[in-house]
């Protein structure tokens, strides 16, 4: 499906985008984002072999590590493993670095003990250009640089071609990686338009959501989205449109009406509620504030998984609200580094956004909650105008605004408690990471918080 502007949105029909051929100049460039694609120096070199391809793919998707031989017999025979699985495996890798050397890329399939792996730079993969470019966006949004976010989400949908490993013909392989990577792009492709439409590109975007919502027509926040850039075009009828075909997708297939967000948004249509400084009902705004990776960073994996354990742990039938941890240890010991670590990695457990402030608790210019509130509800969507002056009504915004939300919550260098209990969300379904010299008792004791100690390493391991 392809829009007027020329970008695409639902799966388009195979081809080779210019970005593909964008990869180091002596190199091979390998496509897993819809049919398979090889290139050696912008020459596509055909892959005819369903096992060759398979087995290429199955290479590519192991990040450049080792795969034992059992992992490729079943990526490759999907259960149905041949006589002498390991010589079968050896005459396929054989065949297939034939047809390597004849394109002009020998060596690239190392082997080892264990068993085999591809050796290639990062961006010979568009996978790898993928995750890149996401990275420019993420960048991009903790600046904050909106235009350069949804320029970046935009590099990163362009290398799509379709379904991801479209004849690859391995149940295995799709099995493990093609939901994962189909919601992965979803997920960005929301996030684009939540991007576009917070700089006013409502009309722009207004076709891609039809495209979208046609494509994807039981995703509720692509429709939330249609509906948004409906309105602020000034076609409220459409927009009205648009939900009642949502809906009726819904209770067909689902047996279900849409979600809060919808029907609120459908709601604020029906009353020309209109906001007070554009003159638009705008999208939830999705904060991504976590600062970059740590660099360096090493080791600390007993307290990662710790933390792991301590976010998921509380049980899902249990009426509580969203689990805090309180990573706490001397100064420099490393808290805050770790904290940035396991939020990096976990960020895609939280699709409704990242909050980030450092309150300072230890310094003369530390932040108060009042303070820390203004900064969570202007990264939230909410104009100066509406945020009240006193931190009391501040915090019962704040809950507004966070309910429902599945987001990330850190607050770094707290003092004590009550430097926290005002930014903590009302409901479940986001977390709370905090940060301090102290341990925190009254939010334990009031607020159900779990303590991670953090200690000095005795080594070189850490950051």
């Amino acid at each position: 499906m392809s829009s007027s502007s020329g970008r695409r949105i639902g799966p388009p029909d195979v081809m080779v985008p210019p970005e593909i051929h964008r990869s180091p100049a002596d190199a091979v460039t390998f496509g897993l984002l819809g049919p398979f694609v090889m290139l050696v120096q912008g020459r596509p070199v055909p892959v005819r072999s369903p096992k060759h391809r398979t087995l290429l793919a199955a290479l590519l998707l192991g990040g450049g590590r080792v795969l034992p031989v059992r992992h490729l017999v079943d990526a490759l025979w999907d259960g149905r493993e041949p006589d002498s699985p390991r010589r079968a495996v050896q005459l396929t890798v054989v065949r297939l670095r034939a047809l390597l050397d004849a394109a002009g890329c020998a060596g690239v399939i190392t082997t080892s003990a264990d068993g085999y792996r591809i050796e290639l730079p990062t961006e010979s993969l568009d996978l790898n250009r993928f995750r890149r470019c996401l990275d420019d966006a993420d960048r991009a949004a903790n600046r904050p640089d909106l235009a350069a976010e949804a320029a970046a989400l935009r590099r990163a949908l362009s290398l799509w071609r379709g379904e991801p490993l479209a004849d690859v013909p391995s149940e295995t392989l799709h099995r493990l990686h093609t939901p994962g990577l189909r919601e992965q792009r979803l997920r960005v492709l929301e996030r684009c338009f939540d991007s576009e439409l917070r700089l006013g590109r409502h009309r722009e975007v207004v076709e891609e959501l039809f495209e979208a919502t046609t494509a994807y027509p039981l995703r509720e926040r692509l429709r939330a989205q249609l509906m948004t850039a409906l309105h602020c075009d000034g076609r409220r009828a459409d927009a009205l449109a648009a939900y009642h075909t949502g809906r009726r997708h819904m209770a067909e297939q689902l047996g279900i009406d849409p979600g809060e967000e919808l029907q609120r948004l459908h709601a604020s249509i029906l009353d020309g509620l209109r906001s007070r400084t554009s003159g638009a009902i705008l999208p939830p705004a999705v904060p991504r504030q976590l600062p970059a990776d740590v660099s360096g960073f090493t080791g600390r994996m007993a307290e990662l998984a710790e933390l792991d354990a301590m976010v998921a742990g509380r049980g899902p039938r249990e009426p509580q609200p969203a689990p805090v941890v309180v990573v706490t240890g001397a100064a420099a010991v490393g808290k805050t580094a770790l904290v940035q670590r396991w939020a990096r990695l976990s960020a895609d457990r939280f699709p409704d956004g990242q909050l980030w402030v450092d309150m300072r608790g230890h310094q003369k210019n530390r932040i108060s909650p009042g303070d820390a509130l203004g900064r969570f509800l202007r990264a939230l969507g909410a104009p100066d105008e509406v945020i009240p002056p006193d931190p009391d009504s501040r915090a019962g915004l704040y809950r507004t605004l966070m309910d429902g939300r599945r987001a990330l919550v850190v607050v770094d260098h707290a003092r004590n408690a009550e430097d926290v209990r005002p930014l903590l969300p009302g409901g479940p379904g986001s977390a709370v990471l905090v940060t301090s010299r102290d341990r925190l008792a009254g939010l334990v004791a009031a607020n159900g918080a779990r303590v991670l100690p953090l200690n000095k390493l005795d080594g070189g391991e850490g950051p």
